[in-house]
């Protein structure tokens, strides 16, 4: 998508339709709405991702993750939440379909604004499920990667 501004250029705002429109639409939830939508989302590509990895893909995670653990002895949320979020969208590359890949890179910048907002007892609870979450997808165990998300989100949510 590209924005005009006579006088100065043209400038590309994103390299996806599905970005802007998908801002637009999330921008109106509520962080209970917001957390739902991720949790199926990150439940869904947590198993696909279990049955389909690669070698690779495990190595790249299990880097990613690291880079999360020595992110979250960090008090800066940016930095936190942009290191939570690389993880989970190379899970969402780990099942290897290009369509969940793009639908979930299009939402980042939403979850991350909705991330910055966790702090305390919850976000540290959700915290040590990771590495669980990694090794279950490293291991093609696509209902124990389930249940960490499960385990992940299950702090935050409301019924």
């Amino acid at each position: 998508m590209l924005r005009r501004e006579q006088g100065r250029g043209t400038f590309v705002i994103s390299d996806s339709e599905l970005s802007g429109t998908l801002q637009r639409q999330l921008a109106g939830g509520t962080r209970n709405h917001y957390l739902k939508i991720r949790f199926i989302l990150d439940s869904g590509t947590a198993a696909r991702a279990a049955l389909n990895r690669t070698d690779a893909d495990v190595k790249k995670l299990r880097e990613l993750r690291d880079i999360r653990e020595s992110c979250w002895q960090d008090e800066d949320p940016k930095r936190r939440a942009e290191a939570d979020l690389l993880l989970h969208l190379e899970i969402v590359a780990a099942t290897h379909n290009p369509l969940f890949t793009k639908l979930y890179a299009s939402m980042l910048d939403v979850f991350a604004e909705h991330m910055r907002e966790e702090t305390g007892t919850a976000e540290n609870a959700a915290h040590g499920h990771h590495h669980d979450l990694v090794e279950a997808i490293a291991e093609g165990d696509a209902d124990r990667a389930t249940a960490s998300v499960a385990a992940i989100f299950s702090p935050f949510m409301s019924s």
